[in-house]
């Protein structure tokens, strides 16, 4: 028989194994019951407690890990003098524990430091989240953590005398939200990544995001305007997707070591190049990397891959490598200011690509790799320009050039021959196109094998049976154009910056990215639904660059012809933009 004393220990053994089952479970670093404790105040007071009466600094020094401060709509200023401590008496806003402070919206709740330090302080390894509100007015940064995260959701970090968010060690995300005007980096970490969606990082005093060892992605967002570059990283890899990196005062996209992908996007107007790595690889599909006030696209060491896109109108080379590779499928390098396409030792490769129109280069430069083209068009390099300049015989075949410089192996070549080019513009698709005009000896004078089934814009190849020569097959129509929707405005105070620079004259500016600053002097159709086309006056001749609202051509001597995006607006889902511009389309998927 079972004594008491052991039928008591395993009772109470039983007991406790049926309340341990019973306990809810708390994740490490959250109170039990996460509360949530509501400011009833605008004041800046400091009592303690957080009761009927309580500040916006009471119930962050009162709140408990996990909980959230409930912020309503008004204005709250920081007036408690005091800097260098971190108990949240005075200065800034001071936070311990994991917080939420959630808003009525970015243009409704404003949280301003009132120019006496940083406004808000994650201490430790507390992590933030901001949740429809605006941090402004800091004598320091926005938000400033130390190993902890920091996410902004439907947020505004703006006109701050620092950066906007910095982090030493934790990641940022930022969602729906504006990170604008801050006289610093827009977004900095030191170790941690970025991720940036749906949101405008823009005219901040120095770059627009920056890390030093973690990873960039950024989605359907705008980094433009900043007074620095774009987006740098010292080790981390950078993935843009359906967004505009514009008009930044450095290097669009700029990586020591990481590597760098852009699709669906737009990389023009920086005035320190579009894309550069030391030492990664760079992949770009469906985009434009135009207008850029150095090279296109720059690595020391890493390979270049294209796909369905245009490197044009740089001011410095197109695709410019040391001694790596470059693959280029399906895509448009033309009217750089020096050579087109070039690499030291490295292999270049080319199926359907046009290469036209630089100014002072060569259209493909390779001084001791090997050179292959299929189906590629390499011409309009004149003066003391070559065409070609390459090592050796050029494999492949049914290429064209139109002065004679390509030593061309295999068969259906066409030598020393004008291609009949239409100049760069708008011919459908996502990225710049330039369109075989009729009588080009380059239509249906290529072969089917190994071209691709469509070409840049989207068109099945071939229309006749025989794949053209070059990235445009002529005859076909094309899918549907961009369609109109945009960079999601962020539910912020401040919406994207426009982009601006340099114009491309006979075409469009841009698919993905209406860049100009200037209001339209021709009214948008209110019939159109679609993204169609914009013309800008500028350029020394077709295709090439020169000073905005000069020169011939469609939209000469200042005129500017916008999208139709007032009735395309309407069909946007709930989307509403008051003034400003979209900053971004995307193809429908």
């Amino acid at each position: 028989m079972m004594s008491w004393n052991r039928w008591m220990t395993r009772g109470a053994m039983g007991l406790a194994l049926v309340a341990i089952a019973l306990t809810p479970w708390v994740a490490p670093g959250r109170s039990a019951e996460a509360a949530t404790l509501t400011v009833t105040k605008t004041a800046d007071t400091n009592d303690g407690t957080c009761g009927a009466d309580c500040s916006l600094r009471e119930a962050i020094n009162t709140a408990s890990s996990g909980d959230t401060v409930s912020v309503p709509a008004g204005t709250y200023t920081l007036s408690i003098a005091g800097v260098a401590e971190d108990a949240g008496a005075t200065g800034d806003l001071d936070m311990l524990v994991d917080l939420t402070i959630d808003g009525a919206g970015a243009g409704a709740t404003i949280i301003d430091g009132g120019a006496l330090d940083n406004v808000i302080q994650v201490i430790g390894t507390a992590s933030l989240t901001l949740d429809g509100v605006t941090v402004r007015n800091g004598a320091g940064e926005g938000v400033t953590a130390t190993s902890g995260n920091v996410t902004a959701l439907s947020s505004s970090i703006i006109d701050n005398a620092g950066g906007g968010i910095n982090t030493y060690g934790g990641n940022v995300d930022v969602t729906g939200s504006t990170i604008d005007g801050n006289s610093n980096t827009g977004i900095n970490t030191y170790g941690g990544n970025v991720s940036v969606v749906g949101s405008a990082v823009t005219d901040n005093g120095d770059g627009g995001i920056n890390t030093y060892s973690g990873n960039v992605y950024v989605d359907d967002s705008s980094v433009s305007d900043n007074g620095g570059g774009g987006i740098n990283t010292y080790s981390g890899d950078v993935e843009v997707s359906d967004s505009a990196i514009e008009s930044n005062n450095g290097t669009g996209i700029n990586t020591s070591s990481g590597e760098v992908e852009v699709d669906d996007s737009s990389v023009s107007d920086n005035l320190g190049g579009g894309i550069n790595t030391s030492s990664g690889n760079i992949s770009v599909d469906d985009s434009n990397v135009v207008d850029n006030n150095g090279d296109g696209i720059n690595t020391s060491s890493g390979n270049v891959s294209l796909d369905g896109s245009a490197v044009s109108e740089n001011d410095g080379n197109g695709v410019n490598t040391s001694g790596s590779d470059i693959d280029a499928v399906n895509s448009t390098i033309s009217g750089n200011v020096d050579t087109n396409i070039q690499t030291g030792t490295g292999a270049i490769d080319l199926t359907n690509v046009t290469v036209a129109d630089s100014y002072d280069g060569d259209g493909v430069h390779n001084s001791d790799g090997s050179t292959t083209m299929t189906n590629t068009i390499v011409a309009g390099h004149g003066g003391e320009s070559d065409d070609c300049d390459v090592a050796g015989t050029i494999g492949g075949g049914h290429n064209l050039d139109s002065d004679g410089s390509c030593p061309f192996g295999g068969a259906g070549n066409i030598s020393n021959t004008d291609p009949v080019l239409d100049s760069l513009g708008n011919n459908g698709g996502p990225t710049f196109t330039m369109a075989l005009l009729a009588g080009s000896p380059a239509i249906d004078a290529g072969t089917n094998s190994g071209c691709p089934g469509t070409d840049q814009r989207g068109v099945s190849r071939p229309v006749n049976g025989t794949c053209d020569m070059g990235a445009y097959e002529a005859g076909g129509a094309p899918g549907a154009t961009a369609t109109a929707t945009s960079t999601p405005t962020p539910t912020g105070t401040s919406a994207p910056s426009e982009g601006g620079g340099g114009s491309i004259g006979g075409g469009p500016r841009s698919l993905l990215t209406p860049t100009p600053p200037q209001q339209p002097t021709t009214a948008p159709s209110p019939a159109a639904t679609t993204a169609t086309g914009t013309t800008l006056g500028g350029g020394a001749g077709p295709g090439r660059i020169g000073p905005p609202d000069t020169g011939a051509g469609p939209g000469a001597g200042g005129a500017r012809t916008w999208w139709p995006l007032i009735a395309a607006l309407a069909s946007l889902g709930g989307l509403a933009v008051a003034t400003g511009m979209v900053t971004a389309i995307r193809r429908s998927r």
